[in-house]
């Protein structure tokens, strides 16, 4: 008879939810293009025209951050289902930086270490980020990993009947907030 441990289990249920982020990622990725195709459709019909070259996407971030192992685990615990695409060293105005892509066939993040100084307050009007959004296919579970790997909630998001949402600080502080939303009607996606 074969004895299941506490750690095995933990290690077959993560495998799973990243099997599931996964799956999801592909889906909602899936729907996307669909969406996207649509538009073009839809803009070629009413415009007589090829509108192909104006819908555009976010690929990625290119982001400067103090300490790199601690970035990812931040980033490792959010999305379970990327992974380092491509790295190296440079040399970036006259300073040493190493970098990663990390990310997914459609997405990522550039992280760059050995930044200098400190972000903009959040509270603050100054010129820069305020925050970043990702949209998540499910939010409670993405809480859960965030915690485990030793994040809190920075703050939560509002009450909205379509969307939940909540925001977290990375190790450098960037504010990253995470929506799961309940509706595919953009009336109702972004409703306040």
């Amino acid at each position: 008879m074969m004895r299941i441990t506490h750690q095995s289990k933990e290690k077959a249920d993560e495998k799973t939810d990243r099997k599931a982020d996964e799956k999801e990622t592909h889906r909602s990725n899936r729907q996307a293009q669909r969406a996207s195709q649509a538009l073009v459709c839809h803009f070629q019909r009413r415009h007589g025209a090829q509108v192909k070259d104006h819908i555009m996407r976010l690929e990625h971030l290119n982001l400067f951050v103090k300490d790199m192992d601690k970035t990812m685990a931040f980033y490792g615990a959010a999305f379970p289902h990327w992974s380092i695409r491509t790295k190296g060293s440079g040399d970036w105005h006259g300073h040493p930086r190493n970098w990663l892509h990390f990310g997914d066939d459609y997405n990522y993040l550039s992280l760059n270490d050995n930044a200098d100084g400190e972000i903009r307050p959040h509270e603050s009007h100054s010129v820069g980020m305020s925050h970043m959004g990702f949209v998540v296919t499910n939010i409670n579970a993405m809480i859960d990993r965030l915690r485990t790997a030793g994040f809190e909630i920075a703050k939560p998001g509002a009450d909205n009947p379509h969307r939940r949402n909540v925001y977290f600080n990375d190790p450098d502080g960037f504010e990253v907030e995470f929506v799961e939303y309940s509706s595919d009607l953009p009336i109702e996606r972004n409703s306040d």
